[in-house]
């Protein structure tokens, strides 16, 4: 039986990279080359294949429902480049596909290690930028669902970067043949990355004429800043009055070119606390995002396609999830023996209730409900029994529970938790029944007392 391979799909900043898990144990994921400037599936899908024969040594056609991929939507990713995504998985037929957006695994991540749990009452303000526009999502916990976004158009620039280009340029104007306007492109990008990457020091820039620019440091970057506050602050504040959140109960994580850069922080140092989502918390993620996948996904060798956990668009309170009715009542099985004191009809009911404990956790319980019809009480020692096949015969190895005599109903039975003991874990359908403990008493005087159940 061949073990589920793992696939990570990451889309934002205009792009999206492929990352896969080859060697079991590692518990980490590796990039696939580098990042495509596309949402459009039929590229995606593309590289997809190319990384699960490249790195995986499969075949995407062949081996796909071997593959169990998460996708990870940045908060600047189109509503209409998620929903192509989302339904040319659906029909490419993995074992397993998880759709998230960013903001729920970032959350339920930083929750789980306790960096934002402590100090935040009411929400998280989660801001990503491409150096181009600002992007803004708040979600509320703990449901962690998203109430408000703004997409702030050319607020997501860093002023500092032009002033740094001004000076750099302005140091080599008199040596160089190249214009501002030809040199700007080269010392901008650099600069930007200078920032993005955290580094202490910006070393030489070779100009289109090779020619290269002196180094500078962080220190004379902060020289640079623009006095006051940043014009997007009272915005985002704003959005969050709106939802009745106050900057003090509210934590903000900073993504793209806003983590690490002091221009984004101490515009909101109303926030508490920031959560730098820089390349740290990005591995952080992505390893959270695997060990995840590992406990949810089962082998497989040709298994139908699975979509849990649920689709992100409306995220779900947890733990208290709407339960999911699997089984009613059972059907009338005859009228019985009237006039015998020993008879007994039953109206049994089961609920199975999925509750997500986190955004790739959750737990399976089962839920069982007796009545004794016209409210008669039981006529000896009973037992609830639960079983893979309809034997319609007393086993004991199949009690789950027991109920003494002369009781009155209604019973409530569990929760049972998945998988239930002695029942096989790919079983599609389970038997409830309701047994007479005392083997002197008939069992054909009980009615109503089968549950099928379909799982």
């Amino acid at each position: 039986m061949m073990q589920m391979k793992y696939l990570l799909l990451k889309l934002g900043g205009g792009g999206f990279r492929v990352y896969y898990n080859a060697a079991d144990g590692t518990h980490t994921f590796s990039q696939y080359g580098d990042k495509v400037a596309s949402y459009r599936f039929a590229e995606i899908i593309t590289v997809l294949s190319q990384c699960v024969h490249d790195s995986l040594g499969l075949e995407f056609d062949k081996d796909h429902r071997n593959l169990s991929l998460a996708v990870i939507y940045g908060i600047d990713v189109p509503e209409s480049a998620q929903r192509e995504v989302s339904a040319g998985l659906g029909n490419a037929e993995l074992g397993l596909v998880s759709e998230f957006p960013i903001e729920k695994v970032a959350t339920d991540f930083l929750c789980s290690q306790k960096r934002i749990e402590a100090d935040v009452k009411k929400g998280v303000l989660f801001l990503y930028s491409d150096n181009r526009d600002l992007h803004a999502r708040l979600v509320l916990l703990p449901s962690v669902k998203a109430v408000g976004q703004l997409n702030l158009k050319g607020m997501g620039k860093d002023p500092r970067v032009e002033a740094a280009a001004e000076y750099l340029f302005s140091k080599v104007r008199d040596y160089t043949e190249c214009s501002y306007e030809e040199a700007a492109p080269a010392i901008r990008k650099a600069i930007v990355s200078f920032i993005a990457e955290g580094r202490s020091e910006l070393g030489p820039i070779q100009l289109p004429d090779g020619r290269r620019n002196p180094f500078f440091d962080r220190a004379k970057m902060e020289e640079f800043a623009p006095s006051g506050s940043a014009d997007f602050s009272g915005t985002l504040i704003d959005l969050l009055k709106e939802n009745g959140v106050m900057p003090h109960d509210c934590a903000v994580v900073f993504l793209g070119f806003t983590a690490d850069n002091s221009y984004f922080s101490s515009a909101m140092d109303k926030f508490t606390p920031h959560v730098n989502g820089g390349r740290k918390l990005e591995d952080d993620m992505r390893r959270y995002v695997l060990l995840s996948l590992e406990g949810l996904a089962q082998p497989t060798d040709s298994a139908p396609k699975s979509n849990e956990p649920e689709e992100p668009k409306e995220p779900e309170t947890k733990p208290d999830d709407t339960p999911k009715v699997i089984a009613v009542e059972s059907e009338s099985e005859g009228d019985g023996i009237s006039g015998y004191s020993g008879y007994r009809k039953f109206s049994i009911k089961a609920e199975v209730k999925i509750t997500k404990t986190g955004i790739f956790s959750k737990k399976k319980e089962l839920y069982v409900e007796v009545v004794v019809e016209k409210d008669l009480a039981l006529p000896c020692r009973c037992a609830l029994t639960i079983d893979s096949q309809n034997h319609r015969v007393f086993k004991p190895e199949t009690v789950f529970d027991e109920l003494e005599k002369n009781l009155k109903g209604p019973f409530q039975f569990g929760p049972y938790a998945f998988p239930l003991n002695g029942i096989p874990k790919d079983a599609k359908t389970i038997y409830v029944h309701i047994y007479p403990y005392d083997k002197t008493f008939s069992m054909n005087l009980f009615k109503n007392n089968h549950l099928e159940v379909k799982l």
